[in-house]
């Protein structure tokens, strides 16, 4: 199992607690608007949900049919996340059901893209999603 990063308590230095779960390499992470969920996401093929406050692992979702490059939160929907892969897709999930609901090519939304690698995805607040 892969080590996700080690969390520390920035004021006393120690360690909080050490997140394991993925089996290839952590390409990209983002927090909820809230701040109580981190999403990681994989060479895997894997996007997985940990809880900050206790570190334990809350769900992995699956979807992607290549390695995730890029994991965003809704900014103002904790439930919602994106996430872009060597697939040539972006799928939004719905986090309540860990399924994907809406599955996008690159054309059909901004996107960021280096060498065919979706990087970064752009909300736009007209968007309605």
């Amino acid at each position: 199992m892969r080590i996700l990063r080690q969390f520390c308590n920035p004021i006393e230095e120690e360690e909080l607690y050490t997140l394991k779960g993925h089996s290839t390499s952590v390409i990209s992470v983002a927090i909820s608007p809230d701040g109580e969920t981190l999403a990681s996401a994989s060479t895997d093929q894997t996007i997985r949900l940990w809880n900050l406050k206790t570190g334990q692992e809350i769900k992995a979702l699956r979807g992607h049919s290549n390695p995730i490059t890029c994991v965003a939160f809704h900014p103002k929907k904790n439930s919602v996340l994106f996430s872009g892969s060597f697939d040539r897709t972006v799928s939004v999930w719905n986090l309540e059901t860990a399924q994907i609901t809406h599955t996008y090519v690159p054309l059909s939304i901004k996107l960021s893209v280096t060498r065919a690698r979706l990087t970064k995805p752009y909300f736009s607040p007209s968007s309605g999603i």
